[in-house]
């Protein structure tokens, strides 16, 4: 038996369409397409993909119940003592958890609906909490509630490696983070905090749900405490030097995972790190900003302890990894997309460096236009009509915002949109005819 290989579930489902075509036409034998059915588990696809929709049911299932249940409960609380308040909320909480436990992990009869049980109690666990500040009115910030919320849910997601579980502890940290990052210092440990508790489960269950939802919710931290701790309107550069930081360690760190055991994050690592950066030269391109970036004539060191620890530590990592990505034997696919990425970064960079407001509008509107290029040329090396036509769009969406930014005539404007759209229809013409030729030449 071939030894198994993990890999994306796209992969897998153009590998299982093309395989039967590949024996028909004798690219490979009846023992080569077993034994690549065996490394990824191609007849295994519709039980997972079965499973998935299950626990998906199961879940919805068991919320819906939950609500009615709540919903019941709310219709008779007045008449409720106290105790029995409390008595009440509480079983059912630890029934969901414990019947929802016993079905998924020591039974394994009935995993699915074990998982949504227990999924359902750490939902109750925050509809608790409210219940029990009301009974006793107790008087707080709402986001406290929701703190500790989310911690409860982050110890039962560790409890039992949750994937749900440990993204809804994700989103509930956020919307914490949102609301106390004004009036508290310490969210600055915030990027860390959320790495450190949710990435062991995503790298475990191998889940690219959880991993997503911990890196956004650590860059959107970091870039928010950024802008947050500068002083008196002063040092906003650092902001956009933080959000440069994020895209370049994602952009490095998933160029390197593609070579690791870690390759099934690399191109969503890939994907979202391109992606800040070509949201960041975007948002540079403006006058607006470039002259909020312009105005400070000096870089705020107030602002410079201590949210500045974990930027420090996510370019050195990153410079790191944009080292080790270098190696003699690079590949062809990708190389062309990290010289993109790197050349992008380095102008958002300069950009705010320099400081001037013209010369960055112009750096700015480079580099969005670099970042499309990019896609663009993706597009043809890997025949993606997704990256090819997010190029193609990204352009038409610079157009349009410079021609909305400035003041110009409106046969001009007509004339550019007008072009714009004969443009897209020609571009999307041409490159399906030429994914029809690549095919062709293949077959």
């Amino acid at each position: 038996m071939g030894k198994e290989t993990k890999a994306c579930d796209t992969f897998r489902r153009h590998l299982k369409d093309e395989l039967g075509t590949w024996k028909e036409e004798g690219l490979v034998s009846t023992e080569q397409a077993q034994t690549l059915s065996e490394r990824y588990r191609l007849d295994d696809m519709v039980k997972e993909r079965g499973r998935a929709l299950m626990l998906a049911i199961y879940i919805l299932g068991a919320a819906m119940i939950g609500g009615g249940v709540v919903s019941f409960v709310a219709a008779h609380w007045e008449f409720v003592p106290k105790p029995l308040k409390i008595a009440l909320i509480i079983a059912v909480m630890l029934i969901c958890q414990v019947a929802g436990f016993c079905l998924w992990q020591v039974s394994d009869k009935r995993r699915g609906v074990g998982h949504a049980l227990v999924l359902v109690g750490t939902l109750i666990f925050g509809a608790n909490i409210g219940l029990i500040a009301q009974v006793f009115h107790i008087h707080s910030h709402w986001e406290n509630g929701v703190a500790a919320w989310a911690v409860g849910a982050a110890v039962m997601a560790l409890a039992v490696w949750s994937v749900p579980i440990a993204v809804t502890a994700t989103i509930l940290s956020l919307i914490w983070f949102c609301a106390a990052s004004e009036r508290h210092s310490y969210t600055m440990l915030y990027s860390i905090a959320v790495l450190a508790v949710f990435l062991p489960v995503a790298f475990r269950k191998q889940s690219r749900w959880a991993y997503l939802s911990a890196v956004l919710a650590a860059g959107i931290g970091l870039v928010t405490s950024s802008a947050q701790n500068c002083v008196y309107g002063q040092g906003e550069q650092w902001w956009v030097l933080a959000w440069a930081s994020v895209a370049s360690l994602l952009c490095a760190w998933g160029f390197l995972a593609r070579r690791t055991r870690f390759d099934l994050f690399g191109p969503p690592s890939v994907a979202l790190g391109y992606l800040a950066a070509g949201i960041v030269s975007y948002l540079i391109a403006f006058r607006e900003t470039a002259n909020e970036l312009s105005a400070q004539t000096k870089w705020c060191l107030d602002a410079l302890w201590p949210w500045q620890v974990p930027l420090v530590i996510i370019a050195v990592l990153s410079l790191i990894f944009w080292i080790l990505c270098i190696r003699p034997r690079e590949d062809k696919a990708a190389l062309p997309l990290r010289t993109y990425s790197v050349a992008v970064l380095v102008m958002v960079v300069a950009a705010t460096v320099i400081g001037r407001d013209w010369l960055t509008v112009v750096i700015g509107n480079v580099a969005i236009c670099l970042f499309a290029v990019g896609l663009i040329h993706n597009g043809f090396l890997t025949l993606s009509r997704q990256s090819y036509w997010a190029g193609i769009l990204t352009i038409a969406l610079v157009i349009a915002s410079r021609f909305l930014e400035y003041e110009t005539g409106l046969l001009l404007k007509s004339a550019i949109f007008t072009g714009c759209g004969i443009g897209l229809i020609v571009s999307g013409t041409w490159f399906e005819g030429y994914l029809r030729k690549r095919r062709l030449c293949h077959e």
